[in-house]
């Protein structure tokens, strides 16, 4: 799907932290899943 994408769309994600560290930050709870599920 690489070819599809244009280069600077392919590079902007690339440059964009993926949204698991953020979980990381602090530790799995009933409060946390709900919060996670919306």
């Amino acid at each position: 799907h690489a070819d599809l994408v244009p280069e600077h769309v392919r590079s902007k994600a690339l440059i964009v932290p993926p949204p698991a560290p953020r979980r990381r930050g602090r530790p799995p709870g009933k409060a946390a899943s709900d919060h996670t599920a919306g």
